[in-house]
């Protein structure tokens, strides 16, 4: 899979995976049924009870990972949450990430599957209890590709992340203490987006990984308008920041780019070494 699509793939992850409005101690009380549900067999926990917060609001995830295909996931817990009394909402699939809601007596719940396994079958499933239905795609359906850029969306930004002049907040998502990921729009181009970040991160003392630069992407893929492209990825320590800016288009507006910022996300969301398995 290109740097393109794994970008954008742990983006809807993450986005994925954040629901609205909790506080976090009374979700377990109030969702029992959530994260004392049937296993997959063979299946093993990753972490629980871990702490998201999207746009500013906070909720709480479990993370299971399955030995088994993104649908034969889905299908079992969508089976067991049905037996219990749940009813669902709705289903999307963006790349290979698999999205269904349910409803019950006011509550929301959220199964997301990620596809892990190339030579097996693995699947990611996260777990996402709400107490208010997910309105992360009616709040971009509001501020996105406007006429004039719409103000900043309520939240905040990754502090080690400078925020580029003239930029527009669409998303903040922030997962326990240490991973993020956040949108902006922007009216500039992609390269100019590029050359901001480099002068920046270089000019604090991070290290840019070149595996994934632009220069690289064009060799191992001539067939990508590097003109409306730009993947970067940079290191501090501990720390990892990547960027994705890529062009967008809506009907009666100029082009513009959306420009898409994580921290840490690969080792908060999947940590696939079992030592690092919490």
């Amino acid at each position: 899979m290109g740097a393109k699509n794994k970008i954008l793939r742990a983006g809807f992850i993450l986005i994925a995976c954040v629901v609205m409005s909790l506080s976090g101690h009374n979700l377990l009380a109030m969702d029992v049924d959530l994260w004392q549900m049937q296993q997959f067999p063979g299946s093993r926990i990753i972490w629980e009870e871990k702490a998201v917060e999207v746009n500013g609001t906070l909720a709480r995830a479990k993370h299971i990972r399955c030995p088994a295909e993104r649908k034969q996931a889905l299908d079992f817990y969508a089976n067991t949450l049905k037996a219990s009394g749940w009813s669902e909402e709705k289903s999307e699939i963006y790349f290979d990430t698999a999205i269904r809601a349910f409803t019950k007596a006011g509550r929301f719940l959220y199964i997301v599957v990620l596809s892990q396994g190339y030579q097996q079958p693995l699947s990611d499933v996260y777990l996402v209890a709400s107490q208010e239905r997910l309105v992360f795609c009616v709040a971009l359906q509001q501020t996105l590709l406007k006429k004039e850029l719409s103000p900043d969306i309520s939240g905040k930004d990754i502090n080690e992340a400078p925020r580029f002049p003239g930029s527009k907040r669409r998303v903040n998502v922030f997962v326990g203490n240490a991973a993020a990921l956040v949108m902006y729009e922007a009216n500039a181009r992609p390269a100019d987006i590029e050359d901001f970040f480099r002068s920046n991160f270089k000019a604090q003392g991070w290290s840019e990984d070149e595996f994934i630069s632009a220069e690289r992407m064009k060799k191992i893929h001539p067939e990508m308008d590097f003109d409306a492209v730009r993947v970067m990825s940079f290191r501090n320590g501990r720390n990892t920041i990547e960027i994705f800016a890529n062009i967008i288009e809506g009907p009666g507006v100029a082009k513009r780019s959306i420009i898409t910022i994580t921290k840490n996300m690969a080792d908060e969301l999947r940590p696939v070494e079992a030592g690092r398995e919490r």
